[in-house]
This record gives structure tokens, sequence and C-alpha cells, in this order.
């Protein structure tokens, strides 16, 4: 988990110095997420491969019925992911940053008291950035989801120390379910993100 945090973190931060130096175009982004995608794919393809036998979903019925829960969930999310976006911090800064970002290929400060998020950090703005010149705001969207699933990975991992993997599965359950939560995957904000790394750390 801190190897794919690292790589994420790493990816966002070469967006974020194309952005300072001016390059955010199009084939730059896309030479560099394909090789980022690569890499990512030859490090965990021995992963991918034994995730079924490492989850054990056909050996304990308990355990296939959180894991079925939670992909209820997340498909219901998934819906609201592919619909526009309504959220107004999402439509106040967090995308419309990065559009004007991509529009001037490159980051810049924007003067007045509206746009006072200009200068606060961004590492999920930046990913918004990469997400949204190479197809839309969706992919943006999809990403915040995908934090969201990156965290219940590790509070299962993390719970997996201290309890059996039916209490693991069950802590990631409750925390997907709860409302709040449920209704972040569906917006472009930073909060699954931040989540994320804070739970890491």
């Amino acid at each position: 988990m801190f190897a794919i945090a690292l790589y994420i973190g790493i990816y966002s931060y070469l967006i974020f110095l194309l952005g300072v130096l001016g390059l955010l175009y199009q084939p730059l982004i896309f030479a560099m997420t394909f090789s980022f995608s690569v890499i990512l794919l030859i490090l965990y393809r021995q992963k991918i491969k034994l995730l079924p036998r490492v989850l054990g979903i056909k050996k304990n019925r308990l355990f296939s019925f959180m894991v079925l829960i939670i992909f209820v969930q997340a498909l219901v999310n998934l819906v609201g992911v592919l619909g526009p976006e309504i959220s107004f911090d999402s439509l106040w800064y967090h995308l419309t940053l990065p559009k004007l970002y991509i529009l001037n290929h490159g980051l810049f400060f924007l003067p007045g008291a509206k746009m006072v998020y200009s200068v606060m950090p961004k590492l999920t703005e930046m990913l918004y950035a990469s997400a949204m010149i190479l197809t839309n705001d969706s992919f943006a969207k999809l990403i915040h989801f995908s934090f969201g699933i990156l965290i219940l990975i590790a509070i299962y991992k993390i719970s997996r120390k201290f309890v059996s993997k039916e209490f693991s599965i069950l802590a990631a359950a409750v925390f997907y379910a709860n409302l709040v939560v449920g209704w972040e995957p569906i917006t472009a904000y930073v909060d699954l993100a931040r989540g994320f790394y804070e739970l890491l750390a």
C-alpha cells in the first residue's frame, strides 16, 4: 500500500512540475501516464494474479457476503461517478482550477479572494488535471472513487494485523456503508485521497 501511495504521489508531483514549467500538454501527460501504468502493471502483475486466492472468497460464506455488500455499494457509487458533477466545491475549485491550468498549459496564481485555493497544495487536483486533459470530468471523479477503494484495502490490511478476515472485511464494510463515505466517491472532492494518505501515515 505504501508503494502505491508513493507512486501516486510521484505521478501527481510530476504533473505539478509540468504545470510549473508550463508544459501541461496532452502528449506529455499521455506519455507519462502510459509509462506509469506499464510500470505498475509490471510491478504488481503477480499480486493481481493471486488476488482471488488471497481474498479466499470461495472458502468463507460470511466473508463472501461482506465482499458482496461492498461490491454493491461500490456499484451504486459508480453510477453516481458517471453522472454530471453537481457538488459545490468541485465546481468552485476542485475541477475549475485544473481546467484553468489545462487551458493555460501551466499553473498560475489567480488573484482575488474567490480563488484563494489556487495557492494551496494540489496532489489530488493534479491527478484531476491529468484525467481531464486525457478524457473528461467523469474520469476525475473516478480517481476520487478509486481512493475510496484504496482506503477499503488499507482498512482491511491494517485490521488483519489485529483481527480475523471476517472482522477485517466487516470493518471495511462498515466504513464504506457510512453515509458520508458513501456520498464522497461520487464527487470530485479530495477527502478520500486525503483520508487514504492519513490512514497510511
